[in-house]
């Protein structure tokens, strides 16, 4: 909840019934239910996402978005709870000397834990042995100015799969994040939602 994040981020369930009438009235029709349903829900989603934003400090805005899209995978079923965990904890609650021995001093320990908990999900279940094998390649990679946008070893990434490198790109480079997080909202929800939102009082 954005009311976490500053108190006066808070929503009443009739400001909320009061958009949601909106969207019943506003999205396109259809004779077919599930297409009703579907057309009223990527209505809704769109309209309050920009009910929502303009109440935000911009520095917070982005921060909305992100768990907009990351709450409408897991609804969805395309983004898995272990996933989802493992994106916002990493390796934190892992001890360095419980694990696997990092193979190379210039990995980071913190990184080495954060790929750890990483390589237990299916996607990445191999990647502790491909950094080990291949950790020349990894070293070049990592010291690109803009790894998200630079080739990775071992590892091809297709647009739908944007969460995956955002995973692989949080536990190397923390502070690439918010770049391949909007690579991720593209994919997820669209890129209307990662665009500058025009305050329009009449909408």
């Amino acid at each position: 909840s954005m009311s976490m994040v500053n108190c006066m981020y808070q929503t009443s369930l009739n400001q909320f019934l009061q958009e949601f009438d909106i969207s019943l009235a506003r999205s396109d029709k259809s004779p077919i239910t599930a297409k009703r349903i579907n057309s009223i829900i990527s209505f809704l989603t769109f309209h309050i996402f920009k009910y929502t934003v303009r109440g935000l400090y911009e520095e917070d805005r982005f921060l909305f978005t992100m768990l907009l899209a990351l709450n409408v995978d897991l609804n969805s079923g395309r983004l898995r709870m272990e996933e989802f965990t493992t994106f916002f904890k990493g390796g934190a609650a892992l001890d360095l000397n419980s694990v696997e021995p990092k193979p190379k001093k210039w990995i980071m320990d913190m990184t080495w834990l954060n790929l750890v908990q990483l390589s237990k999900l299916t996607r990445f279940s191999q990647i502790l042995g491909q950094v080990a094998r291949n950790d020349k390649a990894w070293k070049a990679w990592f010291d690109t100015d803009a790894p998200e946008e630079s080739d990775i070893p071992d590892y091809k990434f297709n647009p739908e799969e944007a969460f995956s490198k955002l995973l692989l790109i949080r536990s190397w480079c923390p502070d690439r994040i918010i770049p391949q997080a909007r690579h991720y909202v593209n994919s997820s929800v669209g890129k209307k939602f990662t665009e500058a939102v025009i305050l329009n009082y009449h909408c």
